[in-house]
């Protein structure tokens, strides 16, 4: 069994089971984050004012510049072994105010995206990928419906120029956040 522990603020605590499973409440409770995250009264006037400067309904330059955001205030950290962790949005914007940065593995990073991305109006979901090689899923993305182009993976633990492992074998999307 895996722990989800939601945020250092929270004080719920949930067993997941181990497989595919696990894998699907891990979503579930990401997604909701997500949800209750775009609700947090902040979060708005942070989304709006990442995107200020995008040239009116370019919803692929504001997906855009919430992710280039993203990465500027986060740096990468693993879950510990045998954990899984969520932190709740409030908790890393909170971080990124007081210390400038966050530091969360990639749940965390498709969480605050999703988060920022809905409350500016995107449907959004995540998505576990497994790699070829590899039994478990190890790694979660955001995935963000830009008008006019699609579904888009948003992939914040990523850098600009660094490819993932392309030989996927299986991805698990969630529901989208409501």
């Amino acid at each position: 069994m895996r722990r989800v522990i939601p945020s250092p603020k929270n004080s719920s605590l949930a067993y997941l089971p181990s497989g595919d499973d696990g894998v699907r409440r891990t979503l579930e409770f990401m997604t909701a984050e997500i949800t209750r995250g775009s609700h947090w009264p902040p979060l708005r006037p942070l989304a709006l004012a990442i995107v200020a400067d995008s040239p009116e309904r370019d919803f692929a330059d504001m997906a855009r510049r919430v992710y280039f955001w993203v990465i500027a205030h986060m740096t990468f950290r693993n879950d510990n072994f045998g954990t899984e962790t969520v932190s709740a949005v409030k908790y890393m914007v909170e971080q990124i105010e007081r210390t400038g940065q966050a530091y969360e593995d990639c749940d965390g990073y498709a969480v605050l995206i999703g988060a920022l991305c809905k409350v500016l109006g995107f449907p959004v979901k995540v998505r576990a990928i497994r790699f070829d090689g590899v039994k478990n899923y190890q790694h979660v993305v955001c995935v963000v419906f830009i008008r006019g182009r699609g579904w888009a993976e948003l992939d914040g633990s990523m850098r600009p120029g660094q490819v993932t492992n392309p030989l996927r074998v299986a991805e698990m999307d969630s529901g989208i956040a409501t």
